[in-house]
Order: structure tokens, then sequence, then C-alpha cells
């Protein structure tokens, strides 16, 4: 009889899981993919930070699997109401139960702005914005490019958080923007972040390159800063030490969640480092949902790099368990990936990372380029195009 195979999400996460399960045969071995997702389309997190400097708009950006791309695969447009992995049920909005042989958690984070005092007065207002979303971003750049003079703050509400290096491009992108508009002297950036340096799962050492790079770009760094409430009125920040610090423009990085629980579980899920594999049997969770340790002990990053390698890995493992046959039976998520950084004037830096070296990961920054800013076009345009088919 057919295995019924269920993704959550039809983001990077589970559309990557969908292209692996494809590439080992699901259908051609009898089983069923259903993928679950209110959404009708998804945003690549590379293509924020451009959306918030003005050079996409959210609609140009959008990946929106056409149904030839998703052809034998079911696909619902509901909410997940609840998990039951005991019964292994997922329950929809809509009242439907839905049975599943193998379960695939790649619902992603959420943003929750209200998890910060008086953030959600200040963003209402328009005294705040952030860039962790399509129509967001494009508030976030209509702030900045009628801006003329005072202090913007680049803020890290809370971690964990999507994309490591967004609030570092964001900040440069800011600068390269008021640059442009002849501004810049009349402008000051600062950033502020609870973490000692940025990329803090990378190391010391690449922190330092990331504080550097603003630095360069005349942009104040404050680490070890974590902000405790927005006074909107008074355009000030409290953090944890007692000290406030103004703004006139604030640019945050939204308080992050889980986008779905799993039975009883409430927070990120846990999930093996090599297969992705949860507590629960027949059930992975992969990208940004996941909790996922590396050998040295630290949390791999939420970030789109490593939920596509991830993919292969659930993928292998789901035919695995289902009794299927692969050729790459040993096949695990290796802890690899690139990320781009943005740095403005249409250059790139690519950042390697082997995030399960041992005693710490390690990262090998390529000097940004505008050949590279040409190829995280490519990549962009390459998954867009992919799904529309």
């Amino acid at each position: 009889m057919p295995k019924t195979i269920v993704v959550i999400g039809a983001g990077i996460g589970g559309l990557s899981v969908i292209e692996k399960l494809r590439a080992l045969d699901v259908q051609g071995l009898g089983h069923r993919v259903v993928v679950i997702d209110e959404a009708n389309s998804h945003t690549q997190g590379l293509s924020l930070p451009w959306i918030m400097r003005g050079w996409r708009t959210p609609e140009n950006v959008a990946v929106t699997p056409s149904p030839k791309a998703l052809d034998g695969v079911l696909r619902i447009g509901a909410a997940v109401a609840a998990v039951d992995p005991e019964s292994r049920v997922v329950m929809l909005d809509t009242g439907e139960k839905l049975g599943y042989h193998a379960l695939v958690v790649a619902a992603g984070a959420r943003n929750n702005v209200g998890l910060l005092p008086g953030l959600t007065e200040a963003y209402e207002s328009g005294s705040a914005v952030h860039f962790y979303e399509p129509a967001a971003a494009r508030r976030a750049h209509h702030a900045l490019d009628s801006f003329t003079e005072g202090r913007v703050v680049f803020l890290v509400t809370s971690t964990p958080y999507r994309c490591p290096v967004a609030p570092v491009e964001g900040a440069l992108l800011a600068a390269d923007l008021f640059s442009e508009a002849g501004i810049r002297e009349q402008v000051a950036i600062d950033m502020y972040t609870p973490e000692p340096h940025p990329l803090v799962s990378a190391g010391p050492v690449v922190g330092a390159q990331m504080i550097d790079m603003l630095q360069t770009a005349g942009v104040g760094f404050h680490g070890n800063r974590a902000p405790t409430a927005i006074h909107p009125n008074e355009r000030r920040i409290l953090f944890a030490d007692g000290v406030s610090e103004p703004f006139d423009l604030l640019v945050f990085v939204p308080p992050h969640e889980p986008a779905l629980a799993v039975g009883d579980h409430r927070g990120w899920i846990p999930a093996d480092h090599a297969t992705l594999a949860t507590q629960w049997p027949g059930v992975w969770a992969l990208g940004d949902i996941a909790s996922v340790a590396a050998p040295s002990g630290k949390l791999v990053p939420k970030a789109a790099t490593f939920a596509k390698s991830q993919a292969a890995a659930v993928a292998s493992q789901i035919i695995d368990h289902l009794g299927g046959t692969r050729t790459d039976s040993d096949h695990q998520f290796q802890g690899r990936g690139e990320c781009f950084v943005e740095v403005g004037a249409h250059r790139s830096g690519l950042a390697h990372i082997d995030f399960f070296a041992l005693p710490s990961p390690r990262l090998v920054m390529t000097e940004p380029s505008e050949e590279l800013h040409e190829r995280k076009q490519r990549e962009e345009a390459e998954w867009i195009d992919r799904w529309r088919r």
C-alpha cells in the first residue's frame, strides 16, 4: 500500500525536501507526498535586504510554485492547527485530519513584534521598521529612502534569529543608500545586539571581520546590549544594563518564535545533527524551526544554505524509513554551506562554512566583489525560475 509523506511548510526547506524525494524516485516507490502551507508563495532570505535597499520589489522575487512544478504532489492550502506525533496525525484549521507515515516539519520561524514591550507601538507609528518579511522590507525601504538626517539604529532584539549576517548587511546597505543619496555625512548609523559580536556562532575571528566591515562604512557596533523595551514616544531603546539610547529611525530584527508546535513541545524542535530526526518516530525537522547542535556544541544558524543541505539528508532518511532503496544510504547532513554577505555598491562577499569542524566551526570569507554579487543574483533567479516552470 502507498505510504503518505507529509511536509509542513512550502518554503526553501520544504520545497528542497520535495525536490530531493523526487530525485530518489519517491513516486516510483509508490509513496504519496503532501505539502501543507497556507501561503501561496515565499521569499528567499537573500532577497529581503535587496527589497530594503530598493533593488527588488516583493512581487518580482516571490517564489510561487506552479501546479506543474508540484506535479504529483498534493498541495493543501491551510494552516496546521496541531500535530499529534503519538497518533501520527496532522490537524488542519479546516477541521480536516491527515494521517502520515513520515512527517517533515519545515514550518520555519515567525516574527512576533509584540514580544519586546513598546516595539509594536513604534512599528505601528512608523518610527521602527524591519526587513524580515517582504512587505515590511518594502516599508523599511520607504523609511530609509525618505530619511534625511539623524540617527538610524539597527537593533537585534533577541536570539536566535534567521540569517545571522542580515543585520550587518542591513546596516551596510543603509550606509550605501545614504552615500548614493549624498547625505551619508548627515546620518549616524549604529548597530546594537545582545551578542558579543556579529555571527557569534562562527567565532570571534569572523566577528571581528564583520565589525571591521561596519566600522569601515562608518557604522558603530555595540555588542552585549540586550534590549528590554522600546519607548516609542521618546524614540529610545532601554537596555538590560539600565542605559537607554536614542534613535530617529529604528531598523530591528524582530523577535523570533517557532511557527508550529509538535505535540506538547512549544519551543524550537531539537533534531539530530546528522539525520535531522526528532524525538518522535517518523518525524524530521529542518530549517529555521529546528534546533541542531553541531559536534562542537554550537547551534547551527538558521539560514537557507543549511536548510537546503539538510533536505537531502531528510529525504534519504525518509526513503529508508519507509522501506525503500537508495544509492546514498549513508547520506547525512555535513554542516557545510555558503552564505553571501552584501556590503553595498553592488558587491557581495561569500562565506564558506564548515559548521561541524572541530574544535569550533570554520568560516572563510571571500573578498567582496561585483562578480559575487552577480552570482548571488543568478542563484536568486534560478530558485525562483525552478518553481515557476
